[in-house]
């Protein structure tokens, strides 16, 4: 998605266009009924300075604010769009010096209790994304389970 589109939950891109670094927003509150799985969607934006050949590890990262348990794992890479066409040439391999000083930039949309397989009960989680020494702000998100 460009940075001039925005999806319903997405944080605005910063005004500076120099601007690096990673944005998210959740709902402060998600309620759901006993049996029915809690969805906690976070979505994102990150400008990020292109690295290779291995770029650091996107990691979304929630610590369960009354126990201090620490859940961590990698955010998926985005899927193709419908409309988009696939390219079936491989890219080439890029070396470091064609892309020093370039960023790339993507959004996500995750659900953050399907990708760190968060337990379904009531909990207070603080969440943030990070690459490397690139962290976002964090969010606090409430999951109450109404029974």
């Amino acid at each position: 998605m460009p940075l001039s589109q925005t999806s319903a939950c997405a944080p605005a891109a910063p005004r500076d266009p120099g601007w690096q670094g990673i944005v998210i927003d959740a709902p402060p509150l998600v309620r759901t009924k006993p049996g029915q799985a809690a969805v906690v969607s976070v979505c994102g934006l990150a400008v990020m300075p292109i690295v290779v050949p291995t770029p650091p590890e996107m990691r979304l990262v929630a610590v369960d604010s009354t126990t201090g348990q620490r859940y961590a794992g990698p955010v998926p890479a985005p899927t193709p769009q419908d409309s988009e066409i696939p390219n079936p040439m491989q890219r080439p391999s890029r070396q470091p010096h064609e892309v020093s000083g370039m960023t790339g930039q993507m959004r996500f949309d995750l659900d953050l209790m399907a990708v760190l397989r968060l337990p379904q009960r009531n909990a207070d989680y603080r969440v943030h994304v990070e690459r490397g020494a690139l962290s976002s702000n964090v969010v606090r998100v409430r999951v109450r389970i109404a029974g």
